[in-house]
């Protein structure tokens, strides 16, 4: 923990930040990432592709994303620096205003599927644990029935995404004091964790284990926010995600496994390491000129700004409700993930998503304090686009 270890987290000019901005002050290029991430998310999901894990590992950009934006709610610009000069109280409870009410209204209808598949109302009182959908820092009970595991299945991301947003002050400023030390440890503890070096215990260990298997991608989120990945030498930077990536190689083809029966999330310490290159070198890939040129050609298609925008300002409903629409989906057509076919149960998926957006996706409006307009109007109109740039 050197001088010049210290000096790497000082922030440079904010104007190094802004070249996929537009003009509500919103980054494309992340945009572009959560909606990709999200759409990878669902057809994983849809048609059970573990290798799709590989390809695209869409958790560890998610949480890379959050980690970003979320450093950034903690900053203001002041000159050539930034500091942390909002109070963190404002800023979590902005975040999880943002965040509760969709769960609710979500948890509610769970519970209510719940029961109407025969569970008896009396028997609620048997499941204390279905106080954590007030506010979920360990998972909701899950009543008995597919029904009800497909509306707690996806929730463990909401879960640790609180957890990280509650320690992001904490992370920002051993960030800021020690950079490179900083992820080199949170890169470490899923594999000291794997060798049982340490082990966790408690309530809360499945969501310590989630924790750490994915702080590397928010650390590397803040490293984006405070643009130290971009600022770190190619040839230093590079040759170090070629190294993970070579480790999550060595360890894939150590512990037997092949790509068509692979589901790196069955592989925590493979998908922590491999999560993290990816997200790095994707947020890397967002400071180059290339980069910049490309996603302006992108959004000046309005068909691809549109979606995108669209899928950015649903992306928790969208999220929340696709696991119960998915299972509607392989109900319906009997969907084998062996044989297939995946596009029925893809075509009925999007659309019963889409259904649940017009139905409830206004509720993030509301959270967001965003102009409310009629839920069947598609959000990204005039009135959002000078929501955000309050």
């Amino acid at each position: 923990m050197t001088v010049a270890d210290r000096q790497a987290g000082a922030s440079p000019s904010p104007s190094a930040d802004q070249p996929h901005r537009t003009a509500s002050g919103r980054d494309f290029y992340i945009d572009i990432l959560r909606a990709a991430a999200i759409v990878r998310v669902v057809v994983y999901h849809v048609m059970e592709l573990g290798w799709l894990t590989i390809v695209f590992p869409a958790m560890g950009v998610m949480f890379a994303i959050g980690g970003s934006l979320t450093a950034r709610s903690l900053t203001v610009a002041e000159g050539r620096a930034e500091r942390l000069s909002r109070s963190t109280a404002t800023v979590m409870i902005s975040r999880f205003r943002r965040l509760l009410p969709s769960v609710w209204v979500f948890g509610g209808v769970g519970v209510i599927a719940a029961l109407g598949q025969g569970y008896p109302v009396s028997a609620l009182r048997d499941h204390p644990g279905l106080l954590w959908w007030i506010f979920p820092l360990s998972a909701p009970a899950q009543l008995p029935g597919d029904v009800a595991w497909a509306f707690t299945g996806g929730l463990w991301y909401l879960t640790t995404y609180l957890w990280f947003v509650v320690l992001t002050p904490l992370l920002l400023r051993l960030f800021r004091s020690w950079p490179r030390s900083t992820i080199v440890v949170v890169i470490a503890v899923p594999v000291i964790l794997h060798l049982e070096l340490l082990t966790i215990g408690g309530t809360f260990h499945p969501q310590a284990y989630d924790l750490t298997q994915y702080a590397a991608c928010w650390v590397i989120g803040i490293a984006h926010r405070e643009r130290w990945l971009a600022r770190v030498p190619a040839a230093v930077f590079w040759p170090g995600v070629g190294l993970l990536a070579l480790v999550v190689g060595w360890w894939f083809v150590a512990s037997g496994q092949t790509l068509k029966a692979v589901d790196l999330h069955e592989m925590p310490v493979v998908n922590a390491l491999w999560s993290a290159a990816f997200a790095a070198g994707l947020l890397r890939l967002g400071s180059h000129e290339r980069t910049a040129r490309a996603i302006g050609r992108a959004r000046s298609f309005p068909v691809v700004g549109s979606a995108v925008q669209v899928m950015n300002a649903r992306a928790l409903t969208i999220y929340l409700w696709h696991l119960p629409c998915v299972l509607l989906a392989h109900r319906l057509t009997g969907f084998d993930s062996a044989t297939g076919p995946w596009v029925w149960p893809g075509v009925i998926t999007v659309a019963a998503t889409a259904l649940a957006v017009v139905a409830v996706g206004w509720v993030e409006d509301v959270a967001a304090r965003r102009p409310l307009t009629a839920p069947w109007r598609l959000p990204g109109g005039p009135a959002l686009q000078s929501a955000t740039r309050r």
